[in-house]
């Protein structure tokens, strides 16, 4: 589903479509630079968009919010995903139980849909994160360079490495 992947969709990625569109050709064969689809393509907001879904599934899981927060890390965070990136999503929640595990579940089966392609999510409380953060776990790497919170409040647990 174009629209939930980084760069998937961009006008400017490498479609022949995008690239003459980026270009401004005005070539009657294929260009979609004056047209409303160019208009549309320039309004996709991957990231935005992104957010809003994951918003109103956490909505469900966890009415106000609370302390659960989301972030999108990798290379659909720095912006440079392709059509074959996986996402990848950090959630943290104030307790490791089955309402975790079932917003864990839920986000996972969405995500899939709404992306076409593979989803890893990993699942910290807030307690959990910054013990992996301290013992330098190798597998919060990713997480601590490129994290991008979609839904909550900051990631305290997960300080960037100067």
């Amino acid at each position: 589903m174009c629209g939930t992947r980084s760069n998937a969709c961009s006008v400017t990625g490498s479609s022949p479509v995008g690239q003459s569109a980026a270009r401004g050709s005005s070539r009657s064969t294929g260009s979609i630079s004056s047209t409303p689809l160019a208009a549309a393509f320039e309004r996709l907001d991957p990231q935005g968009e992104l957010r809003e879904r994951v918003e109103r599934l956490a909505e469900r899981h966890y009415p106000g919010g609370g302390d659960l927060s989301v972030a999108v890390f990798g290379s659909v965070a720095r912006g440079d995903a392709g059509l074959d990136s996986d996402l990848d999503l950090l959630v943290v929640v104030p307790q490791d139980d089955d309402r975790a595990a079932r917003f864990v579940d839920a986000l996972e089966t969405s995500a899939r849909a709404w992306t076409g392609g593979p989803v890893r999510v990993l699942l910290h409380t807030s307690a959990s994160l910054g013990a992996a953060a301290q013992a330098d776990d190798p597998l919060i790497e990713a997480p601590r360079r490129d994290a991008r919170v979609l839904v909550g409040p900051p990631l305290e647990g997960l300080p960037v490495r100067p």
